[in-house]
This record gives structure tokens, sequence and C-alpha cells, in this order.
């Protein structure tokens, strides 16, 4: 939640301050506190502007008991790029109390919390157990379920059986599948669907998903990529960025065992995928490989002028351990070969011009050299 400090750090303090809501101990807070510190977090939003109040959907504690009690997921986004997202679990019990627990960030411990529960004017206040906390709010939108993360911020809560991808409208779609036994790409007959992703954004976006079974059974499903490779592990794909890197991504469905997995049953599965993993495998996909210290630097790109997305991938050569890629540099006039570990996705060797630049060769010294230095 640190964007959530960043934004609303000076509201909080300002409102906490007005209505004495920090202290050593855990308080009670009354109705009109609630109502103030609510009025409060509507009353600027992020850029200082005045911000409008949404009209909350009307609320009882018969309601919540009926029909809110139980689980509920969240996603945050932990830095601008949207390279970090953690899921957050909400339980709100019958017995008015609730729990949270969220995913820990790389290197972190889980985040835990508990406290107590009431309605208040049509909205569910959160009050925590910790000393010196501020109130959360959760509240109805008509039928859809928000909690207030920030002065005018607020995120959609959902079931967790509500977070699978669901049914989806597929087209046929053909593509290439590079393998190793074959110095050319397979053609593959598969199929293309759009899911409107909103989850990595203010504004929702449409991905394009690919699903098709190889000739071998082995099972891609997942945001389309700009090249696939089948090897002994499985499909994985590449998609080409605008940073120094590449992107891979694995398939987020899997051939179970040594079954034979038909289309429909691909399908199927990927409509039951969780949207979250679907959304990093979008982002971010499963590995990346940094190559800018290597290649993607001047003179085969210059950041400057050149496109990298208009990068050429001339011939992509698949072995067991490894995989080959020849290229064009964005603006065609250079020609560069990489070598990556297929597992890894590290670089292992790059040649640019005919000339290897990666890992640099020792010059060999003469021994006419030799000599003369002793």
């Amino acid at each position: 939640m640190k964007s959530f400090y960043r934004k609303s750090v000076a509201a909080v303090v300002l409102l906490a301050t007005i209505a004495g809501m920090c202290g050593e101990k855990p308080r009670t807070f009354t109705d009109s506190d609630l109502n103030l510190f609510w009025k409060g977090l509507w009353a600027l939003d992020e850029e200082g502007k005045k911000s409008k109040e949404p009209k909350i959907a009307k609320l009882t504690e018969t309601d919540v008991l009926r029909r809110l009690t139980g689980k509920w997921v969240m996603m945050e986004v932990e830095t601008a790029d949207d390279l970090c997202m953690l899921k957050t679990w909400t339980q709100l019990n019958a017995n008015h109390t609730w729990e949270i627990s969220r995913d820990p960030e790389p290197g972190q411990k889980r985040c835990k919390g508990s406290g107590k529960w009431r309605v208040v004017s049509d909205k569910i206040a959160i009050l925590l157990d910790e000393a010196g906390s501020l109130p959360g709010f959760m509240f109805l939108l008509g039928e859809k379920f928000y909690t207030l993360t920030g002065p005018c911020e607020m995120r959609e809560l959902k079931r967790e059986k509500d977070l699978a991808v669901g049914k989806m409208t597929w087209e046929p779609w053909t593509g290439q599948v590079h393998t190793e036994s074959n110095s050319s790409p397979e053609k593959v007959d598969g199929k293309r669907g759009k899911f409107l992703n909103e989850l990595s954004s203010e504004k929702p976006q449409t991905v394009p998903i690919t699903v098709f079974v190889t000739a071998k059974g082995k099972v891609w499903a997942g945001p389309e990529q700009d090249f696939y490779v089948e090897s002994e592990h499985g499909v994985f794909g590449t998609k080409k960025q605008r940073g120094a890197w590449m992107q891979w991504c694995d398939s987020l469905v899997a051939r179970q065992g040594d079954e034979k997995c038909t289309m429909d049953k691909a399908l199927d599965r990927f409509e039951k995928v969780d949207v979250f993993a679907l959304n990093r495998a979008w982002c971010i996909g499963s590995q990346t490989t940094e190559i800018s210290r290597t290649l993607f630097k001047p003179p085969f790109i210059n950041y400057k002028t050149d496109d990298p997305l208009k990068l050429e991938f001339l011939r992509i050569q698949v072995g067991r351990e490894e995989l080959c890629l020849d290229m064009k540099s964005p603006n065609g006039r250079y020609t560069a070969s990489a070598t990556i570990d297929i597992k890894s996705k590290k670089v292992l060797k790059v040649v640019l011009e005919g000339k290897q630049i990666f890992p640099k060769l020792k010059q060999k010294v003469s021994n006419k050299k030799k000599e003369t230095d002793k």
C-alpha cells in the first residue's frame, strides 16, 4: 500500500489530528468520527482537486451478515509500472471481527491484521486492533463490493471463485511454433480470443489470448507472443519490449502427465485460470532476459532514434539446452545473433556483424611478445 501512503499521508494526518484519532491505544470511534473521516477521504483527490463522493447503495447489518461475510480478494499494485502485484485477502466474520492477509513482497514476511467491523451510514467501518490505526471502509456501488484504499481511491473486492477468467469468445487462429526437431517452424491451428483486463491499470486493457496444442500434445494458453518455442519442458513464448530486455512467458495451462490434451480441454482449463495469474503473465511474464549490456545498445539499438519493437527476428533455432536468435536491428543496418539458455533465459553469447562481443574474447599474446616481456 505504498501508493496509499504517498497519496494520503497529508489528508490522513490532518483528519487524525482534528478528530483525535491517533493514540497509544486503539480508539473507540463514534459514528460521527467515522463519518467525518469518510467525508475527509473524499474531499480532495491526489492532485488536490475536490472529488465527488460516490452514491453508495443502502446497506444494513442484516445485508452484511446475509451476503458479505466470508473471504474477499483484492489486488494491489506496488509500483507505478505494475511490476509487483499482490493479493490481499479480507475476511468479514459473522461475530463482527475482521481479518486481513496480504501476499508478501519479495524478501518480506506475509502481512496480517485483525480488528472489528460495524455498519455506519450504509458503509462497513473497519476498525483495526493496532494502536494508532485509522479506520477503513467497505461499501456497495450497485451490486459490486469495494474497499477504500486511500483518498478518492477504491478497489473492487471479489470472491475467490469469481477470479477465474470465465467464458470467452474464440475465433480460429493459425500460428507457428519453433521446435528442436525441425529447422523450420511448425504450423499450428488454434484459437484466439480477447480478454478485458481490469487489474493492471486505471483503464481496462484488451489482452489478446492464443491457445493451441502442438503435434506432440504440449499446450500453449496465454497472452499472445511474438513467437513460441516448444521445449522438453513445455511451450513458452516471448515479447519484444521497449526496455532493454526480452520478456518470456510460460503457458498458463500445461499438459497433465502423458494425457492427450485436446483443444477443448485446453480452452476449458484456460477459462478457469486465475485472472491474477493472467495479469501477471501479461504485465511481466515469467522470466526476462536482460540484454542491454550485451546487444540492446548502440550501434544495434539507439533508444533516442530507434523503436525497439521494430527489432526483427530472422531465424530462431531451438536446441535441447540453448536457443539461438538471429536478429536485424530496428534501423535495418545491423545483424546479430544471441545464444540464450532455454531454462534460465540468460544470455550466453552475442555476435554482432560477425564479431563476438559477449563474452569478450581474451586477446592471445604471441610468443614473441611473451619473450619480450621476459
